[in-house]
Protein backbone atom coordinates (compact mmCIF):
# COMPACT_ATOMS: atom_id res chain seq x y z
CA UNK A 1 0.00 0.00 0.00
CA UNK A 2 1.37 3.44 -0.91
CA UNK A 3 2.06 5.98 1.84
CA UNK A 4 -0.80 8.16 0.60
CA UNK A 5 -3.22 5.25 0.60
CA UNK A 6 -2.16 4.32 4.14
CA UNK A 7 -2.74 7.91 5.35
CA UNK A 8 -6.15 8.02 3.61
CA UNK A 9 -7.08 4.67 5.13
CA UNK A 10 -5.98 5.83 8.60
CA UNK A 11 -8.12 8.96 8.53
CA UNK A 12 -11.12 7.10 7.09
CA UNK A 13 -11.02 4.17 9.51
CA UNK A 14 -9.90 5.90 12.73
CA UNK A 15 -11.73 9.22 12.42
CA UNK A 16 -14.61 8.74 9.99
CA UNK A 17 -15.57 5.16 10.90
CA UNK A 18 -14.38 5.43 14.53
CA UNK A 19 -12.67 2.04 14.13
CA UNK A 20 -10.05 2.12 16.88
CA UNK A 21 -8.84 -1.39 15.97
CA UNK A 22 -7.23 0.28 12.94
CA UNK A 23 -4.78 1.95 15.32
CA UNK A 24 -3.39 -1.43 16.39
CA UNK A 25 -3.23 -2.57 12.77
CA UNK A 26 -1.60 0.53 11.31
CA UNK A 27 0.64 1.93 14.07
CA UNK A 28 3.97 0.36 15.00
CA UNK A 29 4.63 -0.51 18.62
CA UNK A 30 6.38 1.44 19.91
CA UNK A 31 5.66 4.50 17.80
CA UNK A 32 5.96 8.13 18.80
CA UNK A 33 3.28 10.73 18.14
CA UNK A 34 3.91 14.41 18.84
CA UNK A 35 1.87 17.62 18.68
CA UNK A 36 -1.55 16.50 19.87
CA UNK A 37 -2.24 18.49 22.99
CA UNK A 38 1.40 18.84 23.95
CA UNK A 39 1.68 15.15 24.76
CA UNK A 40 4.12 12.65 23.33
CA UNK A 41 2.28 9.38 22.90
CA UNK A 42 4.20 6.14 22.62
CA UNK A 43 2.38 3.36 20.83
CA UNK A 44 -1.16 2.40 19.92
CA UNK A 45 -2.59 2.31 23.45
CA UNK A 46 -1.70 5.95 24.16
CA UNK A 47 -3.09 7.04 20.80
CA UNK A 48 -6.35 5.13 21.36
CA UNK A 49 -6.93 7.08 24.58
CA UNK A 50 -6.48 10.34 22.68
CA UNK A 51 -8.79 9.21 19.85
CA UNK A 52 -11.51 8.08 22.27
CA UNK A 53 -11.40 11.44 24.08
CA UNK A 54 -11.57 13.45 20.85
CA UNK A 55 -14.30 11.26 19.32
CA UNK A 56 -16.31 11.81 22.50
CA UNK A 57 -16.47 15.49 21.51
CA UNK A 58 -16.97 15.33 17.73
CA UNK A 59 -18.87 13.02 15.41
CA UNK A 60 -19.83 12.65 11.77
CA UNK A 61 -16.20 13.26 10.90
CA UNK A 62 -15.21 13.71 7.27
CA UNK A 63 -11.59 14.12 6.22
CA UNK A 64 -9.97 15.16 2.96
CA UNK A 65 -6.31 15.19 2.04
CA UNK A 66 -5.86 18.65 0.53
CA UNK A 67 -2.17 18.20 -0.23
CA UNK A 68 0.23 15.26 0.07
CA UNK A 69 3.99 14.92 -0.34
CA UNK A 70 6.35 12.05 0.29
CA UNK A 71 10.05 11.37 0.31
CA UNK A 72 10.89 7.70 0.83
CA UNK A 73 9.52 6.62 4.21
CA UNK A 74 8.50 10.20 5.10
CA UNK A 75 5.24 11.93 4.18
CA UNK A 76 3.46 15.21 4.83
CA UNK A 77 -0.30 15.72 4.51
CA UNK A 78 -2.55 18.76 4.84
CA UNK A 79 -5.95 17.53 6.03
CA UNK A 80 -9.32 19.28 5.90
CA UNK A 81 -11.74 18.11 8.59
CA UNK A 82 -15.46 18.65 8.99
CA UNK A 83 -17.52 17.21 11.81
CA UNK A 84 -20.31 18.03 14.22
CA UNK A 85 -20.17 18.60 17.95
CA UNK A 86 -21.13 15.32 19.63
CA UNK A 87 -23.36 17.05 22.20
CA UNK A 88 -24.54 20.14 20.31
CA UNK A 89 -24.58 19.05 16.67
CA UNK A 90 -22.70 22.29 15.89
CA UNK A 91 -20.84 22.20 12.55
CA UNK A 92 -17.06 21.99 12.94
CA UNK A 93 -14.55 22.86 10.19
CA UNK A 94 -10.78 23.00 10.73
CA UNK A 95 -7.49 21.89 9.22
CA UNK A 96 -4.36 20.11 10.31
CA UNK A 97 -1.04 18.86 9.11
CA UNK A 98 0.79 15.65 9.84
CA UNK A 99 4.31 14.63 8.95
CA UNK A 100 5.35 11.09 9.59
CA UNK A 101 7.49 8.10 8.91
CA UNK A 102 6.05 4.82 7.64
CA UNK A 103 8.13 1.67 8.01
CA UNK A 104 6.94 -1.75 6.84
CA UNK A 105 3.43 -0.40 6.24
CA UNK A 106 2.98 1.06 9.75
CA UNK A 107 3.20 4.55 11.23
CA UNK A 108 6.41 4.72 13.24
CA UNK A 109 6.70 8.42 14.00
CA UNK A 110 4.29 11.36 13.54
CA UNK A 111 4.50 15.12 14.09
CA UNK A 112 1.11 16.85 14.09
CA UNK A 113 -0.24 20.38 14.02
CA UNK A 114 -4.04 20.54 14.03
CA UNK A 115 -6.02 23.73 14.60
CA UNK A 116 -7.67 22.59 17.82
CA UNK A 117 -8.14 26.22 18.90
CA UNK A 118 -10.60 26.74 16.03
CA UNK A 119 -12.24 23.38 16.74
CA UNK A 120 -12.73 24.25 20.42
CA UNK A 121 -14.03 27.74 19.53
CA UNK A 122 -16.60 26.10 17.26
CA UNK A 123 -17.55 23.63 20.00
CA UNK A 124 -18.06 26.54 22.40
CA UNK A 125 -15.24 25.50 24.75
CA UNK A 126 -13.26 28.67 23.96
CA UNK A 127 -14.53 32.19 23.26
CA UNK A 128 -14.92 33.14 19.61
CA UNK A 129 -11.87 35.01 18.31
CA UNK A 130 -9.61 33.56 21.02
CA UNK A 131 -6.57 34.03 18.78
CA UNK A 132 -7.39 37.72 18.21
CA UNK A 133 -7.73 38.25 21.96
CA UNK A 134 -4.42 36.51 22.62
CA UNK A 135 -2.64 38.52 19.92
CA UNK A 136 -3.89 41.76 21.46
CA UNK A 137 -2.38 40.76 24.80
CA UNK A 138 -5.75 40.70 26.53
CA UNK A 139 -6.60 37.90 28.93
CA UNK A 140 -9.47 35.56 28.14
CA UNK A 141 -10.63 35.76 31.76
Amino acid sequence: MSNRKLVETWFRRVWEEEDLSAIDEMMASPADTHGLGGLTMIGPDDFKQFAEALLGQIGNVSTKIEHFMEDGEWFHALIGITATGAQSGTPIDFTGQTTGKIVNGKFESNYNHFDFMTMYEQLGHLPQNTMDCCLSGRSLG
